[in-house]
C-alpha cells in the first residue's frame, strides 16, 4: 500500500499500528516519527505528550512539522533540539514503547530536562 504524508501523520497521532508506516520521506517506527531518515527525529510520542523537534532541516520537514502540529493538542506539545531528542531516544527506548510513559513519570525519574 502507498501512503501519503497525511496518512502517516494520522496513523502516528492516533496511535496506529506499530509497524513501519512510510510515505516518500516521512515515516514512523513504533513511537518515533522521522523526516528524511533516522538522523532527524521529528517527534516522539508519549502517553500524554508529544516531544517535537524544534530545529529546522528543510522546507519539506517544516511542512511535515506543521502538518503534525495541526493534528495534536497544542497543550500537549514540548519542543526539543535534535540532539536532545536523540539523547532521549538513546536513554529511553524500550520494548514496551514510549507511548506508555507520561511526562510526569519522566520528570520523576529526571530523565528529561526542561519540561516546564
Amino acid at each position: 500500500m502507498t501512503y501519503k504524508n497525511e496518512d502517516v501523520i494520522k496513523e502516528f497521532v492516533n496511535y496506529g499500528c506499530d509497524e513501519t508506516i512510510k510515505a516518500e520521506n516521512l515515516y514512523f517506527e513504533q513511537d518515533i516519527l522521522y523526516s528524511f531518515g533516522f538522523h532527524y527525529p521529528l517527534c516522539i510520542r508519549l502517553k500524554d505528550s508529544w516531544l517535537i523537534n524544534e530545529n529546522g532541516y528543510s522546507q519539506t520537514t517544516t511542512r511535515h512539522k506543521n502538518m503534525l502540529i495541526r493534528n495534536i493538542n497544542p497543550e500537549d506539545i514540548k519542543f526539543f533540539t535534535t540532539e536532545e531528542l536523540k539523547d532521549f531516544m538513546r536513554e529511553n527506548l524500550s520494548d514496551k514503547g514510549l507511548r506508555f510513559i507520561t511526562i510526569a513519570e519522566l520528570n520523576k525519574l529526571r530523565i528529561i530536562k526542561n519540561l516546564n
